[in-house]
């Protein structure tokens, strides 16, 4: 299965059962605590897309919103230059 499926995550979860099963502990309490590991490992990914956000949306604001505030003040300057 390992070749298979080249995926770290389910190379771990077949570790850890085959482990479990060589040195004789319960493989259920192998299982839930892999599923805890992929929560917080699928919560801590999501806390890192989340701490990536400010900085997308602060380039999106320079690059869109300041210009056009920029316009709107200056403007009347702008139509006293051209008139």
């Amino acid at each position: 299965m390992k070749k298979r499926i080249p995926s770290e995550t389910i190379n771990n979860v077949i570790l850890n059962i085959t482990h479990s099963s060589v040195f004789g502990s319960e493989v259920v309490e192998t299982l839930y605590n892999q599923v805890d590991y992929l929560r917080e490992r699928k919560l801590f990914e999501a806390k890192a897309i989340i701490a990536k956000m400010p900085i997308k949306i602060s380039i999106i604001s320079v690059l869109f919103f300041i210009p056009i505030i920029l316009l709107l003040i200056l403007s009347p300057v702008l139509i006293n230059l051209i008139m």
